[in-house]
């Protein structure tokens, strides 16, 4: 019986891990974007489409925000997810591991 109760107890957490909050996402016909909280999207002045963070809460949607810097207009997106690697802080909503993505 324990043995049931901590594997259930994995499997929970790995299903919590392989959630996309915060992670990379891609509206067809608009681009990238990031999934965030309705509300962590609007106050940054970012708008929010549902169906693009399925393994997420109905209220983590894929926010897409377009950043125009003094060095070019680029998409707020993850760090990680930024082709170029050109990013600046201080332009997105979310933590800090979201950032507007300059391209190349």
């Amino acid at each position: 019986m324990k043995f049931t109760t901590s594997l259930f107890a994995i499997f929970l957490t790995l299903g919590v891990a392989q959630a996309a909050l915060n992670g990379p996402c891609n509206i067809p016909g608009v681009g990238p974007g990031t999934c965030l909280h309705t509300s962590t999207c609007a106050n940054g002045g970012g708008g929010s489409f549902s169906g693009y963070c399925p393994n997420d809460p109905a209220d983590v949607r894929c926010c897409f925000k377009r950043c125009p810097t003094s060095l070019g207009s680029g998409r707020c997106r993850p760090v990680a997810s930024c082709p170029s690697g050109r990013t600046l802080t201080g332009y997105c909503p979310g933590p800090a591991t979201v950032r507007c993505c300059l391209p190349s």
